[in-house]
């Protein structure tokens, strides 16, 4: 049996928690700014509990930040979220719908790596970001090249001289 489940709706500047009881009632929901110091004083009554946190920007961050914390956080891609009838597109209703589908075990969390995994991603990210700019520069040095007239004939004229 699903314990207390707490939905956070995470923006840049504001969080809409919806805590919701063991027999799924709502317990409270408040809107509140999106600051650690602010979240950790309202969440600290729920430090065992689970926290729902949809994988946004703004969520991602909060979520970590969270978890350095020690709390239980659950990240959720927010594409593999049910529709669900009767629900309106609200900050209330979507922290409300996350806690509610957690809770019945309908949603599925997403793996959150550890800060290592997260950084060496990043760089891997970045190299090859730069690989595909430098292949973008060549490609212009060879139109530029073209449009004058001029034709390289080497396999590639970026390459090593032997």
């Amino acid at each position: 049996m699903i314990d207390i489940v707490i939905g956070l709706d995470v923006h840049k500047h504001s969080v809409y928690a919806t805590v919701l009881n063991d027999n799924g009632e709502l317990v409270i929901q408040r809107n509140t700014e999106n600051n650690i110091s602010v979240l950790d004083s309202f969440l600290n009554d729920y430090k065992e509990h689970d926290i729902v946190i949809e994988s946004s920007t703004s969520g991602k961050y909060l979520s970590k930040a969270l978890m350095k914390l020690n709390y239980k956080i659950h990240l959720i891609n927010p594409d593999k979220i049910s529709a669900i009838d009767g629900f309106k597109k609200t900050d209330r209703e979507d922290s409300y719908k996350l806690a509610y589908l957690y809770r019945i075990n309908a949603l599925k969390e997403i793996y959150i790596p550890s800060e290592e995994i997260e950084n060496i991603r990043t760089l891997v990210r970045y190299r090859h970001s730069l690989g595909e700019e430098i292949t973008v520069k060549k490609n212009q040095i060879h139109a530029i090249l073209a449009s004058y007239g001029i034709i390289i004939k080497a396999a590639d004229p970026f390459g090593k001289r032997d």
